[in-house]
This record gives C-alpha cells, sequence and structure tokens, in this order.
C-alpha cells in the first residue's frame, strides 16, 4: 500500500504554525500531508513523520517531543517584506517596546532584527511576565502579531509574525522531491517581491547608499547564491553567498555580462521571451558542481530582468554524510560492502552474484546458512547497494531477546504500556527501520505468539505499538537469516507455514566453510591482516591441519583461531601453536580409516546438532534408547516424549518423532515397524559413549 509522505509542524504558539501552514499549503498541495501541533495546545506523546518542522526556540528540548531518528529542520524565518517598509520609516534612535508572548522570543525576534541590519531602533524586549512598571521610556510598541499584550496608550507598529525564509521552503521541497514542480512558484513570488522592494527602498530613503546597504543584508540572510541581472544580461546585485560559491567579490564585476562571467547558456529566452532556465548544472573553475535556475522578473507587467539561484551541489552531498554519520553513532548503519566477503571460491561467488541481484529489488530476503557463515555480513552488503543505502540498517538477533519483551521490542509501546515502561513511550526496531532495511537474524527463534504479528507487518506495512491502538505505517525492506531449517520447523508444527513463504520469497542460501575450501587461504590472510600479523609463517603441516578441518563454527571459529595463534605466535606457526580441537585432528582428510569411523561421525553429528541448537534434545532421545537397549527393550516416541515432559524439555511426540528421524539418517538409531518401536544401533551406541 501507498504511505502518504507526512510534514509536522512543531511551534510554540498555535499563530505560528497557522502561518507556516499557510505558506507551505500552496507548494505542497494534496502532495504531502501537514499535521501541526503547537505547545501551548499540549500534546501527548511524541511526534513523528517524515520531517518535522520547528522552530529555534524549540530547538534546545526538541528531543522531548520528537522520535528518535525523525528528520528535523530548524526552520530559517525573515520577516514579511512589507513589515520591513514598516521599519526602516522609524525614526533613527527611536525607543521601542519589542513585544511578544514570551521573553524568549522577544529576544530572539530582537537578535534577528540586528543581524538582517535593522538596527536603527533601539528594542526593549516585553512579555506579558514584565510588570507594566518597569516599563522603561518608549516612544511606540513593535509587535509581531500580538497586540493584545501591547501595554495601553502606546503606538503600535504590528509588523506580524516571521515566515519561513526561501531556504527553507527549497530544502522542504527537495526532502519531498517536488522541487522540480514547485521552483518556478517559490521563487516567482519571492522575486517579485524582492524587487519591489528594492525599489520602494530607493524611492523612499533619501541615502541611496543606506538603501542599498538595506537590502545587501536582507538578501545575504538567505542561503542560496542569489545575482540579479537587468534586462541586458548586466550583473547589478550579488549577495555573498553567491561570492563563496563562485569565488569572486561583486565590485570585480559589477555591471559586467554574466554569460562572460559565469554561465555559458543562451539568456535570451529568459530576458525576451519570459521563459525561465531550470536546474542548469555548470563547474566552477575549482571544479565544483553548482546546479543554477534563472527566472525572469516582473514589475508591473515589464520584465525587468532577471534572478539567477544557484546552489552548491556539494554541500547536498554533505549533508547526506552528515546524515549517514548521525545514523552511524545511532548503531544503525551497514558497515560491511560485498568487497568486505572473502574468498575465491566458485560456490562464495555465485552466491555474491545471487545476491547483488536480490538488492535491486524491495521484496523480502531469507538468508540460510549455519552459525558463522556470514549472513549478517551479506545482508549489509545487500542494503549498501539499494535504493535504501543511505536509509537506517537495523539489526536484531531474535535468538537473544526474552520471550516477555519480544512484541515491545519489535513493535515499540505506548507511555503506561506496562510496569517499567519508558514515561514517553519507544518505538519498536521496525519504526527505527523506517525508509531503510531491518535485519531479523535468528528468525526460527521468533515465538509463536509474535510470529502472527510478523506476518501482519510483511502483509501490510504497517505496525501497532503494545498499549496503543494507532497504526503506523512504515516502509522497510525485511531481510532474515536462519541456520535452522524452517521447512522442517513448519513440519513440526514451530513455525507459521505462511510466514515462511512470505520470508522466502528472494532465498539466498551461504555454503559452509568445509564445502568451499578455497575461501580458507584467503580468509586467514585476511585476518592475519586485521591481527598485523601478516608476516607469520604458518607451518606446511600446520596449515594442511587448518585447510582439512571441517570448521563446524565456520567463519567465525576461522577468525577466531587465527586470532588465537596471532596472539601466541611470534615468527612461525607450528601444529603445537593451534588450539586444542586442531592438534587432535588427524590434518589430511585422505588418513580417515575406519578405524576412526566412529570420530569422524561424532564430528558430524555435533555439526549438526550445533547448528539446529538441539543438542540436549537429540542426546536425551539417543540416552533414552541406549537405556532402553541395555534392558533389551525398544521405546515409542510416546514414551520419549512423557520422559522428557518429566525432565522440563517440551519435546512432543511429534518432534522427537522427526529427530529420530534424522537420527536414522544417520545410522544410529533404527525406526521399528508398527509398535516394534525404535532401537539404538551399534554406531549409535559407540557415539553415544563417547560423547557421555
Amino acid at each position: 500500500m501507498r504511505n502518504e509522505p507526512r510534514l509536522t509542524i512543531l511551534t510554540i504558539s498555535k499563530a505560528t504554525y497557522q502561518l507556516f501552514c499557510s505558506q507551505l499549503n500552496d507548494m505542497l498541495e494534496d502532495k504531502v500531508k501537514i499535521d501541526c501541533h503547537s505547545l501551548e495546545e499540549g500534546f501527548k506523546g511524541k511526534v513523528s513523520g517524515d520531517l518535522v518542522l520547528t522552530t529555534d526556540l524549540v530547538r534546545d528540548e526538541i528531543s522531548q517531543y520528537v522520535n528518535e531518528g525523525t528528520d528535523v529542520f530548524i526552520a530559517n524565518r525573515a520577516l514579511q517584506l512589507f513589515s520591513l517598509d514598516k521599519l526602516l520609516k522609524i525614526p533613527v534612535g527611536t525607543r521601542a517596546l519589542l513585544v511578544c508572548n514570551s521573553m524568549k522570543s522577544a529576544r530572539a525576534t530582537k537578535a534577528f532584527l540586528h543581524t538582517v541590519g535593522i538596527n536603527h531602533i533601539q528594542y526593549f524586549p516585553y512579555a506579558p511576565e514584565i510588570s507594566e512598571r518597569e516599563l522603561p521610556p518608549v516612544d511606540l510598541a513593535i509587535t509581531t502579531g500580538k497586540r493584545d499584550f501591547v501595554p495601553a496608550n502606546l503606538k503600535i507598529v504590528d509588523i506580524q509574525k516571521r515566515q519561513l525564509g526561501i531556504s527553507t521552503i527549497i530544502q522542504i521541497l527537495l526532502k519531498f522531491n517536488l522541487i522540480d514542480q514547485k521552483a518556478d512558484l517559490v521563487i516567482a513570488k519571492y522575486v517579485k517581491r524582492l524587487v519591489g522592494f528594492s525599489k520602494r527602498l530607493n524611492n523612499e530613503i533619501v541615502e541611496v547608499n543606506k538603501a542599498n546597504e538595506m537590502f545587501q543584508l536582507v538578501i545575504n540572510h538567505v542561503t542560496d547564491g542569489i545575482i540579479y541581472i537587468n534586462e541586458a544580461g548586466k550583473i547589478k546585485l550579488m549577495n555573498k553567498r553567491a561570492m563563496e560559491i563562485f569565488n569572486i567579490k561583486i565590485e570585480n564585476i559589477i555591471d559586467s555580462d554574466i554569460k562572460k562571467e559565469f554561465f555559458n547558456i543562451n539568456l535570451e529566452n529568459v530576458l525576451k521571451n519570459h521563459g525561465k532556465i531550470v536546474n542548469h548544472i555548470h563547474k566552477t573553475e575549482k571544479k565544483r558542481n553548482i546546479i543554477t535556475s534563472i527566472f525572469p522578473v516582473f514589475d508591473r507587467d515589464e520584465n525587468i530582468g532577471a534572478l539567477a539561484i544557484s546552489r552548491d551541489i556539494t554541500e547536498i552531498k554533505e549533508l547526506e554524510e552528515t546524515l549517514r554519520k548521525e545514523l552511524k553513532n545511532k548503531g544503525h548503519i551497514a558497515r560491511y560492502k560485498f568487497e568486505n566477503i572473502i574468498g575465491n571460491s566458485e560456490s562464495l561467488k555465485m552466491t555474491k552474484k545471487k545476491a547483488r541481484n536480490i538488492a535491486s529489488s524491495n521484496s523480502t530476503v531469507l538468508i540460510q546458512g549455519e552459525t558463522g557463515t556470514g549472513k549478517e555480513l551479506f545482508a549489509q552488503a545487500i542494503h549498501n547497494i539499494s535504493k535504501r543505502k543511505n536509509g537506517p540498517f537495523v539489526a536484531i538477533n531474535c535468538a537473544t531477546i526474552p520471550k516477555d519483551l519480544f512484541e515491545s521490542e519489535l513493535f515499540g509501546y505506548v507511555e503506561g504500556a506496562f510496569t517499567g515502561a519508558l514515561k514517553a513511550g519507544k518505538p519498536g526496531v521496525f519504526e527505527q527501520a523506517h525508509k531503510g532495511t531491518i535485519f531479523l537474524d535468528e528468525i526460527g527463534d521468533i515465538p509463536a505468539n509474535i510470529q502472527i504479528k510478523l506476518l501482519r507487518v510483511l502483509e501490510e506495512r504497517e505496525v501497532m505499538r503494545v498499549g496503543s491502538t494507532q497504526i503506523i505505517p512504515i516502509d522497510i525492506r525485511i531481510i532474515a537469516a536462519t541456520n535452522k531449517d524452517l521447512e522442517e520447523l513448519v513440519r513440526e508444527g514451530e513455525f507459521r507455514e505462511d510466514l515462511f513463504y512470505r520470508l522466502n520469497v528472494l532465498p539466498l542460501k551461504i555454503d559452509p566453510l568445509r564445502e568451499r575450501k578455497e575461501d580458507i587461504i584467503p580468509l586467514i590472510n585476511y585476518f592475519l591482516k586485521i591481527f598485523k600479523k601478516e608476516n607469520l609463517e604458518i607451518s606446511p603441516e600446520t596449515m594442511s591441519k587448518i585447510y582439512n578441518y571441517d570448521w563446524p563454527g565456520n567463519i567465525r571459529q576461522l577468525r577466531n583461531c587465527i586470532e588465537c595463534i596471532s596472539q601466541v605466535c611470534q615468527k612461525e606457526v607450528k601444529v603445537k601453536d593451534l588450539p586444542i580441537y586442531l592438534q587432535n585432528n588427524l590434518g589430511d582428510s585422505d588418513k580417515f580409516k575406519d578405524d576412526y569411523g566412529i570420530e569422524k561421525d561424532i564430528s558430524r553429528l555435533g555439526d549438526k546438532l550445533l547448528n539446529l541448537k538441539k543438542t540436549d534434545e537429540y542426546l536425551f532421545i539417543l540416552e533414552c534408547l541406549y537405556q532402553a537397549g541395555k534392558m533389551n527393550k525398544n521405546i515409542g516416541r510416546r514414551q520419549i516424549a512423557q520422559s522428557a515432559e518429566e525432565k522440563n524439555l517440551g519435546l512432543s511426540a511429534q518432534m522427537v518423532r522427526s529427530r529420530i528421524k534424522k537420527m536414522e539418517d544417520m545410522e544410529l538409531v533404527k525406526i521399528g515397524r508398527g509398535r516394534q518401536g525404535t532401537s539404538i544401533t551399534e554406531k549409535g551406541i559407540n557415539i553415544f559413549e563417547q560423547i557421555k
């Protein structure tokens, strides 16, 4: 289902968000849903959305009101140009109260007026909490729409609230990919007011130099590069940002032809035919990529020139890097790429090729492989070349979460959902992965009651927090991984069949290390480099031991082995330096004679039990059959299940049957027909006695 993009506006007062909303409605139309909240009205919980727009007054406490991981823009605000007219008409040295709804807001407004150069007035910040008896003598009151707070008998100059600046509007349009459609509307309104204001300044202020200074201060407050060109194509005005972008001073190019200085493009269509140039990409002398749009400027239907607005594309890339750093600080970033997956085997090459093809899709991936084969590395690599690479990568191990915390960890909870819950509630990992990828490791360990909820997330792409009735839409890609045989778990009734098919859309199988031994030597060299022991020599006999070992723990076990020898050896690694399990290994596979058949089967059985994480259950069943064999009896699966229940193992008759069938394939037990029951074989007896 398609999720409608959402912009949330959070301000101190209702009047401020109403002003912002009225500005943005024309731009966003019905393409983005706008939610509004104010601190004076109050609201429960925290706000969320694809983007939260707030003001500088809320900056310090924003974390109290916004969900972690949400994009937040601090609004760049500017006085409406008719307000500048009013202020510039006030005589120099006038003493004026600056009236707002709070002293914090009044001081911020005073600082802003000084920043943009309207400092010919002596301001005295004032708010309702100040007693009128403490008022200094003043000539008038300037207010931002708060007439009711102005003390009696004072002349009022109402400059209204500061509106959103053009740079913030452009940022919002970029965020929602609407800049191409709306750039002309934004620029046309802005430029018409700006140029009209310039003319009024020159007409109303006798000192022309003062007018130019005021105008320059205003446009220097804009974060994009602005160049005004007259109808002849000559440069008449440039703000500081444009000078920075093009590395030039206005005095060196005033009245120069803009085509010669910057843009090798034909302005004829803009200056004479009232056309426009949108998103023209060009390079500066320092090889920086710049994107420029040029629009005609009109005054009473007369074309009086054009305005070029430029942005350094490098800055956009830097913003993306900043976002990725923020995600990294939260631990929600994928660090590994396909280059970090080491090996030369055909098996690994084919798996990496398939994974690269999978990455371009948005469908759910199921990675299957034994413990230590690198399932999370593949998940991160897939994320890093997908369309979601700039979004979060949130990993969670389902085997490590206590059952009673599973639901709240995955789906989050609201305030008061349970004892010990955070006061403000907490988003679950699915919300944290919004616009990115969630990696569910050990998916086979997910409890039955959570499986149905996960199925809903897969089907509807929406979650509901514990204790809430609100549906939260999410935009995520799911990558799951397991070292278990999910199809067998489905047959045993431990895993939902419909959930398995939902997860297994794009299957990816990673072979164990023992089946791709060509990767062992490249991995050894890689790990030696990591541990700064590249010069460590490994004797041929030692290398043979390492190469021919079955590595039940796969790459993780191999890494631990290399870390061990890199710590204990200085120049050369001999067999005696290896971990005990490798020293006892025969080393050469062709030396596995019949005399060692028992040890080989133990190793294979141990691998399978380790990967299934059911060692205790298999050994319990084997022990039941071993004890029955001593009494020359065969026993059935129901008797074994009953014994398991007495020992709190939780083995059902169906689960016993599945495990016995697997041990029969390994020739450890023999299943009788009808009521004959099951008996342990001679090989099973030998292996059980060896293990015990």
